[in-house]
């Protein structure tokens, strides 16, 4: 996952080729990931996607190119990305979403509010060497 690639860069010399980040970690999201892959490239979410050539909601809606487009950047296969969706859920119209499987109305899993254990995020960083590798949002 951390396989060296060419580097090119944009007009102010930054490189292009992004670093892969250490790939999902169990029950991930695909809204933590993306993050995670922008930290590791010294940027954040909206930057990041940006200088990759899509949008974080274009992402976010799970429009195919761009998830493709992330699992080349990131180092990743088709298996991983689905399971990186699966725990966040896919819409499938209306107000319902497809979790793992199963339908639920779209709000109770999606709210536009995150929330987090501040014991966990404490506790995530002392447990890891890099922010990179920790911190990320579960499905559990």
């Amino acid at each position: 996952m951390s396989e060296t690639r060419p580097m090119s860069t944009d007009t102010r010399g930054r490189s292009t080729t992004p670093q892969a980040s250490q790939g999902p970690k169990p029950r991930e999201t695909l809204p933590s990931f993306l993050p995670r892959m922008a930290a590791a490239n010294g940027c954040g979410p909206a930057q990041f996607s940006i200088e990759m050539g899509f949008s974080i909601k274009r992402v976010l809606n799970l429009d195919p190119w761009p998830l493709e487009r992330l699992c080349q950047l990131a180092g990743i296969d088709a298996q991983e990305m689905e399971e990186l969706v699966s725990w966040a859920g896919a819409g499938i119209g209306g107000v319902k979403t497809c979790f793992r499987n199963e339908v639920f109305i779209s709000r109770a899993l999606r709210n536009p509010t995150v929330r987090n254990c501040p014991i966990c995020l404490r506790e995530d960083p002392e447990g890891s060497a890099s922010h990179t590798k920790s911190m990320y949002m579960r499905g559990d």
